[in-house]
């Protein structure tokens, strides 16, 4: 959902100018958004249509219904490329019935490659969306692309990543785990995401998330990777004035809460704690990790998810909120 919320933000965005948007994903996520689609549709007038395209068969790993990482457990990274991998036909046949209407650019988020084929198919511009914004982007395309040459340099504990902004970036092996790099283990998914840097490269245009002020030294790196090719720094796409509880799942404490709560602590002493969607904690990790938490005497909110294979949950009355 870090990349659905986003990109449906965008659509609002572009929407917003008189422009008919057609967001397409899957059909669970498609069913997620439809509320505040027909929220903006029916307050601001904006034409965004939801299309939900399911793959020709299914795919072993992704259970119908449930092809959204946040409604699996973290194994099922690979299955849900899968799902998406196969996305790209019933897409292409969408675009053949849309007749005189068929869109005129393809804004794809970064991982979703195959509309490289469908720009060129189709003889339309295809524009890349990073919703995760340019510092991340760029040390993962860096990763990807030292790997893709041997050249990722190790110095003990530590793994150097060249030539971001003509510099260097140090990581410990704690910080990204060695798996990632060693030729003879390494993570299947990372030769996936490899395939899906590299295509970056072939889109006529990448916008990105975030904003000149906040990582101009990041969004540089593509400004030269791409060679003239057009960086647009859009962010934060989310709109003003949004309720921020209405953008994704609904959470335990009311919104009244948690802002009287924090209306009540010093200016910037809160730490927020949030793994994403992607990411599920056993319950020895939970508890170390409020145990640790709570022995910072910080004022904390976090936000716990709880795996769809582990129902395990928790309520800490005095650790932070």
């Amino acid at each position: 959902m870090g990349h659905c919320i986003p990109s449906l933000d965008l659509a609002k965005l572009l929407a917003s100018h008189c422009l008919a948007v057609s967001y397409v994903t899957t059909p669970t996520i498609a069913r997620r958004l439809e509320g505040p689609v027909d929220e903006s549709r029916q307050v601001s007038g904006l034409d965004i249509r939801l299309v939900g395209l399911t793959p020709p068969s299914a795919i072993e790993g992704v259970p119908e219904g449930r092809e959204s990482m946040d409604l699996l457990p973290p194994e099922s990274t690979i299955p849900v490329f899968s799902f998406v991998e196969n996305l790209r036909l019933p897409f292409d046949s969408w675009m053949e019935n849309q007749g005189v209407c068929r869109p005129v650019c393809i804004i794809s988020d970064m991982f979703i490659d195959w509309t490289v084929q469908s720009s060129e198919r189709f003889q339309i511009p295809r524009v890349v969306f990073a919703t995760c914004g340019a510092f991340g982007t760029s040390v993962l395309h860096a990763v990807c692309d030292a790997l893709s040459k041997n050249a990722l340099k190790q110095e003990g504990d530590c793994i150097i990543v060249e030539n971001v902004v003509s510099s260097a970036l140090i990581f410990t092996r704690e910080q990204i785990p060695g798996r990632y790099f060693d030729a003879d283990q390494a993570d299947p998914r990372l030769k996936i995401l490899m395939g899906k840097m590299e295509s970056i490269s072939k889109c006529r245009g990448i916008l990105f998330n975030s904003f000149d002020g906040l990582e101009s030294r990041y969004l540089q790196y593509w400004i030269e990777l791409l060679s003239g090719k057009p960086i647009w720094s859009v962010g934060p796409v989310i709109p003003l004035g949004c309720n921020a509880f209405m953008r994704g799942k609904s959470a335990d404490i009311s919104e009244d809460m948690l802002l009287q709560w924090l209306d009540a602590q010093r200016p910037r002493s809160v730490v927020y704690v949030s793994f994403g969607s992607q990411t599920f904690l056993s319950q020895e990790q939970i508890m170390a990790l409020a145990r640790g938490l709570e022995a910072s005497n910080q004022a904390f909110i976090w936000s716990i998810k709880v795996s769809p294979e582990n129902k395990f949950s928790c309520r800490f009355e005095q650790a932070g909120i």
